[in-house]
């Protein structure tokens, strides 16, 4: 039986792209790199804010530039992202249906806590990103911290994601799940995980409620 949800956030619930790309061009422009491109910036993303700047500046290297990421991301972390359509109103329906609702990162953990709490305020019972005491995902630590949480046991889990490493996540701990395919992530790598992929949150809804209705 299922007792909990737990969702990705960057490009599953929340369409965070402009913002970093608008503080990943101001870290490349101050260390005199070249710009990227919004759709570069979306080929970056999905694995931690460290991996996003190895992809743009192609070197394993990355503190110095991190650091300047992290004060231009961290002053303006609010200002284009927005939810997508329907989700806002789907998580109230499965909070008021009494499920334990959870949001599962690899982002930055401050960063997602903001989040949570600017779009998402009393929604989730449980909100992890990326600490320095949890493995990021796909390994088991962030999942591990939810359940617990939450208290429930993997079996009782369902996990939303948009990426393949979320899709790992699902198969390598034999989760109930699917990906989104309208964020970051390739469209074809996700078609071809042999997950649930959904188009938009109708028929997320639809398959959620097919997996927990009696």
């Amino acid at each position: 039986m299922i007792k909990a949800i737990y969702f990705d956030c960057d490009g599953t619930i929340l369409n965070t792209l402009e913002d970093i790309h608008e503080a990943l061009n101001k870290t490349l422009k101050h260390v005199h790199r070249p710009m990227v491109t919004l759709e570069q910036t979306k080929t970056y993303v999905g694995n931690g804010l460290k991996n996003l700047m190895k992809n743009a500046l192609g070197k394993d290297e990355v503190d110095e530039e991190l650091a300047l990421f992290h004060q231009y991301y961290s002053q303006d972390l609010m200002v284009y992202s927005h939810p997508y359509e329907g989700i806002v109103a789907f998580l109230k329906e499965l909070k008021s249906s009494g499920f334990k609702l959870g949001m599962i990162s690899n982002k930055t953990d401050e960063y997602i806590q903001r989040i949570a709490q600017h779009y998402f305020t009393d929604l989730f019972d449980v909100v992890v990103g990326e600490r320095d005491d949890l493995q990021r995902k796909p390994h088991h630590d962030m999942l591990d911290y939810a359940c617990e949480h939450t208290g429930v046991v993997r079996e009782e889990v369902i996990f939303i994601g948009d990426s393949v490493v979320d899709a790992q996540f699902i198969i390598n701990h034999q989760l109930q799940g699917g990906v989104m395919l309208y964020g970051f992530e390739d469209r074809n790598a996700l078609l071809h995980t042999g997950l649930a992929c959904f188009e938009d949150v109708s028929e997320l809804r639809r398959w959620i409620l097919s997996k927990t209705t009696v």
